[in-house]
């Protein structure tokens, strides 16, 4: 049996939530090392490696190793619009019900298309949280988004 529980954070955000004490190990600027995009991917998948790659660069959540993860994450995206996409053109092309079930060999059945499009919405709603994306893991690494301080110029006059 594997190890029960959450999945362990790294020490970085482990500071960010305050459950780790900030030492130099932790607080180091580490420099954003994206990861490298795959070839195989479409033109759709490589459209959401671009905005996630951009949208994670500020939480530096993400390394060079994590690149199966997000692979995986914008596969199964794309797949969940497509599977959508499919079931909208049977709603518009017959009724709300052809979206929701058809005519199987033993009668009628729910759409095989409602089930891939709930099965890759789940796989994608757990890859964006293991990277941090969902509102309920940004909010347990409560990433602090870094802005010029305009008053470290100004002296002490005193």
């Amino acid at each position: 049996m594997g190890k029960r529980g959450p999945i362990p954070k790294s020490k970085q955000l482990r500071a960010l939530t305050g459950r780790t004490p900030l030492t130099k190990e932790n607080t180091a600027i580490i420099p954003f090392n994206p990861p490298t995009t795959p070839e195989h991917l479409t033109s759709d998948q490589l459209i959401v490696w671009d905005r996630t790659l951009k949208e994670l660069r500020f939480t530096q959540t993400i390394e060079n190793i994590d690149w199966a993860v997000l692979e995986a994450y914008c596969t199964t995206y794309c797949l969940w619009v497509d599977a959508e996409k499919e079931i909208q053109k049977l709603v518009k092309k017959k009724s709300k019900l052809a979206g929701m079930i058809t005519k199987g060999y033993q009668g009628i059945a729910i759409n095989p298309l409602l089930n891939v499009s709930r099965r890759a919405r789940l796989e994608c709603i757990d890859f964006a949280r293991q990277m941090g994306m969902t509102p309920a893991s940004r909010i347990r690494a409560k990433v602090i988004e870094t802005e010029v301080n305009p008053f470290k110029d100004i002296k002490n006059e005193n």
